[in-house]
């Protein structure tokens, strides 16, 4: 996994791991896309017209008869976050899959940024290993103490060491993206092109671009279908339960 050049080194071997994912991922999204037709997020370009952009999509593709158990049931069908981490990388130890995911529900909530979009990058810079580190960046998204002191300062971090700690690394990261992403004006492609490297070449910053969104697609099309057969299954279950009225009475 390479971007720029002195910005992220990573080993061959880990480059080669997730060539491969992003294969499988270009491979389901294919299929997914005969599927689901054009309901496919990662043709977004601003990320102010996400939320809207994916509701739209979930109305279209749910069956008129169940839209409204779609509401009904929206809270518990809804996956954790924890889970989309194992997803991604099934190597990585459920107790810290389970800190990732808390952490990226309450910073993605403090700066308004989709969960699945922060666990796109995550994955992108370091595969969810806390501990990665280039030569100039650190921990889970890769924060560059360089340019970031301000923010680092005022968590009152006093050693850099302390970027390797799951909650500061993603609150940071967050903090980071948001602050691209209003200076963009909620152009994605900007903001994602000064969060990759501001020397970046254009073929850079479009894989880049395309890596964290391709895995934001896949995770939205599985939280789809995982939220259909829940809702098939719950009112599977309240059908027999109102048979089971109907014969009691």
């Amino acid at each position: 996994m390479t971007k720029c050049k002195d910005f992220y080194i990573v080993e061959k071997e880990d480059d080669d791991v997730e060539t491969a994912f992003n294969r499988l991922l270009l491979i389901i999204l294919f299929a997914a896309f005969f599927l689901f037709g054009s309901a496919m997020p990662y043709v977004l370009t601003s990320l102010d017209a996400l939320p809207e952009e994916i509701e739209n999509i979930l109305v279209k593709n749910v069956p008129v008869e169940v839209e409204k158990e779609v509401v009904k049931y929206v809270e518990k069908t809804g996956m954790k976050t924890s889970d989309f981490v194992l997803m991604l990388n099934p190597k990585v130890d459920p107790v810290i899959a389970e800190k990732i995911g808390e952490s990226v529900d309450k910073h993605g909530r403090t700066y308004q940024l989709p969960r699945k979009l922060v666990l796109g990058i995550i994955k992108k810079e370091s595969y969810f290993n806390p501990f990665a580190k280039s030569k100039v960046a650190i921990g889970l998204m890769q924060i560059y103490p360089k340019y970031h002191q301000n923010k680092i300062d005022a968590l009152g971090i006093k050693d850099q060491r302390e970027l390797y700690h799951i909650d500061k690394n993603i609150e940071i990261g967050c903090q980071i993206f948001r602050e691209y992403l209003d200076q963009a004006n909620g152009d994605l492609d900007e903001a994602f092109h000064k969060y990759l490297s501001k020397n970046a070449t254009k073929e850079q910053k479009d894989a880049y671009m395309n890596s964290v969104l391709t895995t934001y697609a896949l995770l939205d099309i599985i939280e789809f279908q995982h939220k259909n057969t829940i809702i098939k299954e719950n009112k599977e279950e309240e059908t027999q339960i109102e048979k089971g009225n109907e014969n009691d009475s």
